[in-house]
């Protein structure tokens, strides 16, 4: 209500020495009294407009990166969220926009939610991504990640709505166009870990070295052998120590008595377990025109087939 009284104070008092400056068969135009009146009057009115518009909509804007390496699969590993109006904003979920048809969820925040200050900006660090699954189904979700052809946008889920950052538009939550479209994807991230370190799908050992001063590191080996090379200053092993763990514990164990590194001992090797029953998919853009006239009608058909399903039973 002050914001609003403010607005239309300035409105009047503007339009008000407009007419006595200008009303009266324009005379006289040279008043310089009530030019600077006139002048007063709309700078007022534009700082009074400018209160009332931070106070209303939403304006966040993001900035993210995207980190791969060994042992990682493509992910979001810092996001950085700025809220540019002066209202706070209070966020329940996170996700990322892969083009029209996939969304992979990035963050979801269950008892403590993220309340964003009025002009405030936060920094989210989040943690490496063991693989992606899209209806149970393991997806190569990190390749869409790297394609630069791809347009990404992250959309937060707030308590006044949803809000796609950056063009600054409401759309509609995502559970609701999953059941409104039939080709809409919405990607979970899944987390594995071993000893609290996290492996994706191409890990294929954990190493667990304790050095000289009694600190246990923990190291990931892939299925190609690449291994970090702060062990033995090498960067990959042969397939054939990698066949079982008791070969690795032995290769190791090996290494560190030639280097004449007693202090150090291999602590545990560990084979890290995967989804046995589930593929690695690549995922795929189908045509505009099939996923927005084709994808509601499939829904729409799923719809009335689970309708007409209960009414058979009740």
């Amino acid at each position: 209500m002050n914001e609003a009284k403010q607005i239309t104070t300035a409105i009047f008092h503007f339009f008000y020495h407009s007419y006595h400056l200008l009303g009266k068969h324009l005379v006289p135009l040279v008043n310089l009294s009530n030019m600077a009146n006139v002048i007063i009057a709309g700078v007022a009115l534009y700082f009074a407009w400018r209160t009332f518009w931070l106070t209303r909509g939403h304006e966040i804007v993001t900035e993210r990166i995207i980190t791969y390496g060994v042992g990682c699969s493509p992910h979001v590993s810092t996001l950085i969220i700025e809220n540019r109006k002066n209202r706070p904003e209070i966020i329940t979920e996170i996700h990322m926009m892969l083009g029209y048809q996939y969304a992979i969820e990035l963050k979801k925040y269950e008892a403590d939610l993220l309340i964003l200050k009025p002009l405030e900006a936060v920094i989210i660090n989040l943690d490496p991504v063991s693989w992606y699954l899209l209806n149970g189904q393991v997806v190569n979700a990190g390749k869409l990640l790297m394609d630069k052809k791809i347009k990404k946008k992250i959309q937060l889920t707030t308590t006044r709505g949803v809000v796609k950052t950056r063009d600054n538009k409401q759309g509609t939550h995502l559970i609701v166009r999953f059941f409104k479209n039939y080709c809409f994807g919405y990607i979970h991230v899944w987390e594995q870990k071993n000893n609290g370190v996290t492996y994706t799908m191409n890990s294929e050992y954990l190493v667990r070295i304790e050095s000289s001063n009694k600190k246990i590191v923990n190291y990931l080996i892939d299925k190609s052998g690449k291994i970090h090379p702060d062990i033995f200053g090498k960067y990959s092993l042969r397939k054939s120590v990698l066949e079982s763990e008791e070969s690795l514990r032995k290769y190791l164990t090996d290494e560190l008595t030639a280097r004449q590194l007693n202090d150090s001992k291999v602590v545990d090797v560990t084979r890290l377990a995967k989804p046995d029953k589930h593929r690695n998919y690549e995922l795929q853009f189908l045509p505009r025109w099939v996923y927005f006239l084709v994808g509601p009608i499939w829904a729409k058909a799923d719809s009335f087939k689970a309708k007409w399903k209960r009414k058979d039973l009740s």
